[in-house]
């Protein structure tokens, strides 16, 4: 998966000046679970402007579901 994605597409996060993984999630979300693949859009130690493909552009892969839940820490049973 593509993390320079994450830093120049997710709008609500500050890109390589960090972030939450909730924003991130959000932004998996909005954008319909669709993230490129690293080969697709390496990681360039910096921001820059996003060019994502998608899955329709080639080399993007799409999640069917996702769980963002809280869970107790060292709870293995409900991370599952």
């Amino acid at each position: 998966l593509s993390e320079q994605q994450i830093v120049d597409c997710d709008t609500i996060d500050k890109g390589c000046n960090g972030g939450y993984f909730t924003n991130t999630f959000r932004y998996l979300q909005n954008n319909q679970w669709q993230i490129d693949g690293a080969s697709v859009y390496p990681y360039r130690t910096k921001a820059s402007s996003c060019t994502f493909k998608g899955t329709n552009g080639g080399g993007g892969v799409k999640f069917g579901s996702l769980l963002n839940r809280k869970v107790t820490a060292n709870d293995a049973a409900a991370m599952r």
